[in-house]
């Protein structure tokens, strides 16, 4: 993968605090509070219609943005009060809200439609997935599926999942429904014409007893990044034939994504995934698909200019901007990684005298001081000086 960098320098950068480190890196975040105009601070969702507009589910529902105004007064269209816990763009560009009553919403580009599910759903909508004949599955936390079909008829499915919590849902290249509940990953049969085809196979014996909160298929790796809530993230290969034996990795060791709760995972245009999690902000990583180990990561908080670390979700428009839905703080978005703010502090002296840059990062250089930067996911800075050999002159010039 190409990444490319801009440096903004300053040959005379000042101490303005005295601090341990020699080198911080900040990312440039826009944040989108109530200041701002936004509908409500606590974001559950987001995602873009076919015209390029976001939509973001919000604790007191609906709300549009169109890049520089927000809009959330969709009264005279009869939405559903309570809020959007999740949203889906199906194959034909529309979106699909779910609500926390169990309330359905669907926009068309043109206009809203609200599906009823019936009067005896009232459990909240935590996963949304189309089926291989087009069709848009609803799970609901206690109350099963609910089936929509091209004439927006709802069938409720509640036999095959009886006394299971669901969490979220995914389909299989296969056409196997991979149900993540609250005990772990499970998946059925479905060939979908009546309840009776829907029947249960097998759990996945490798994922842990735990919450399942996101299965995200990744077609450059051909498997699916499971997330759990406290028990990190896993990739999973389906074995069709024997799925409760299917190939399942966890992803990091002791020290990254152990026991952290991923609410959700992007897999980006450029194959990075972005975990948002609850309580460590936004994780993004680069996965080596061949031995599944972590090549670059770095972790997007309130130390580099993330302003929480409570999130959501992670999305990513047409453009390739990243959109944040976090917890209480709005929408955070970044639009050019490339753009991040370097701050170098000498102990030895305030002035940087060269600078020389590299395919890994860039080199500085002040008065008896080297200093190597790597500028990759994980990052790193290691200084060079009379130690290590350097002259105690000034240095005026790098060359490579």
């Amino acid at each position: 993968m190409k990444q490319f960098s801009v440096f903004l320098l300053s040959f005379s950068l000042f101490v303005l605090t005295p601090v341990s480190s020699l080198f911080a890196q900040t990312y440039k975040f826009r944040q989108f509070g109530i200041e701002d105009g936004i509908c409500h601070p606590f974001v559950y969702t987001v995602n873009q219609d076919a015209n390029g507009y976001l939509w973001l589910g919000t604790g007191e529902g609906l709300c549009k943005f169109d890049g520089f105004d927000f809009y959330g007064d969709f009264k005279t269209d009869s939405l559903p009060a309570a809020f959007v816990k999740k949203s889906f763009r199906d194959s034909k560009g529309n979106l699909w809200f779910g609500h926390n009553d169990g309330s359905i919403t669907l926009y068309d580009g043109r206009e809203f439609h609200v599906i009823d599910p019936g009067s005896e759903i009232s459990s909240t909508i935590n996963g949304i997935a189309e089926d291989p004949q087009g069709r848009i599955v609803f799970a609901t936390q206690n109350q099963g599926l609910i089936i929509i079909n091209e004439n927006l008829e709802p069938t409720l499915i509640r036999e095959p999942f009886n006394h299971k919590l669901l969490s979220s849902i995914a389909f299989s290249g296969s056409g196997q429904l991979l149900v993540g509940a609250y005990d772990g990953l499970h998946v059925y049969a479905y060939d979908f014409s009546s309840a009776d085809t829907i029947s249960y196979i097998d759990k996945i014996s490798k994922i842990p007893y735990a919450q399942i909160t996101d299965i995200v298929y990744d077609q450059a790796g051909d498997l699916y990044w499971i997330g759990s809530f406290d028990e990190g993230l896993y990739s999973l290969k389906i074995n069709p034939d024997d799925p409760g034996n299917s190939v399942v990795s966890k992803i990091g060791d002791a020290e990254i994504l152990q026991y952290t709760s991923v609410l959700s995972v992007l897999v980006d245009n450029e194959g990075y995934l972005w975990l948002s999690t609850q309580g460590e902000g936004v994780y993004k990583i680069s996965v080596n698909r061949m031995d599944l180990s972590i090549d670059d990561l770095i972790n997007f908080s309130e130390h580099n200019g993330l302003d929480i670390r409570f999130t959501r979700e992670v999305f990513q428009d047409i453009e390739g901007n990243i959109w944040i839905a976090t917890y209480g703080n709005g929408l955070s978005a970044i639009f050019n990684e490339a753009l991040t703010f370097h701050e170098y502090r000498d102990r030895m002296g305030n002035t940087i005298n060269s600078v020389l840059a590299d395919e890994e990062g860039y080199w500085m250089a002040g008065t008896g001081k080297l200093v190597r930067v790597k500028t990759g996911l994980r990052g790193s800075t290691k200084e060079f000086s009379a130690s290590s050999g350097v002259p105690s002159d000034k240095i005026t010039a790098l060359f490579r």
